[in-house]
């Protein structure tokens, strides 16, 4: 069996983080990322990452500067770009660290469709704190205490695990609260 060095890994790899990395370079290099991707290839990858249109209506389009940590973009608009650079590389493992709690309400349902397109044909890692996304995973491990307490389906650890039964209850709790507003009722 071939021994990969750090270098190897790396190619095979994709990260898409909460905190998205961005340049001050052009929107085009920071999909780009010394890939040496064609524009056409970019414009792809942003199509499937859902942020192709944002980006045309953009002033400069894709040499638009993106500005200091990209501070002229949505916390959507950015984590949609991070997909698009992930999309681009194409690499056989993902791995998603809490990357979509940063989406704003406008730009959740564009991301979900851009994570949707990324995971294709990949072995994806997700670490996340929102329990949503857990239930379509194949595999779920539970980590306490910096230890892996329990895997498996999500059926397999609800019924198996105490903290993760307690997190999930705490997670619909929270999804079902209704609050009470002057004239009728308001859903959270």
């Amino acid at each position: 069996m071939r021994e990969l060095d750090y270098e190897d890994l790396l190619d095979h790899i994709s990260l898409v983080f909460q905190k998205t990395f961005l340049t001050r370079g052009s929107v085009l290099e920071n999909i780009r990322m010394n890939s040496g991707a064609t524009l056409e290839q970019v414009r792809e990858a942003a199509r499937l990452a859902q942020i192709d249109d944002f980006i045309q209506s953009l002033p400069q389009g894709y040499e638009t500067k993106v500005g200091t940590f990209g501070s002229r973009f949505s916390g959507g608009e950015r984590q949609r770009i991070a997909i698009a650079r992930a999309i681009l590389k194409n690499a056989p493992i993902l791995i998603l660290d809490e990357a979509t709690s940063a989406a704003d309400p406008e730009n959740q349902v564009e991301i979900d469709r851009a994570i949707e397109n990324l995971c294709r044909g990949k072995t994806v890692v997700i670490v996340a704190h929102r329990l949503g996304a857990i239930k379509l995973c194949d595999k779920v491990a539970v980590v306490e205490n910096n230890t892996i307490t329990c895997c498996g389906t999500h059926e397999e650890v609800l019924e198996k695990n105490e903290y993760y039964r307690r997190a999930w209850a705490d997670y619909r709790a929270a999804r079902a609260i209704a609050y009470s507003v002057e004239g009728g009722v308001q859903h959270a």
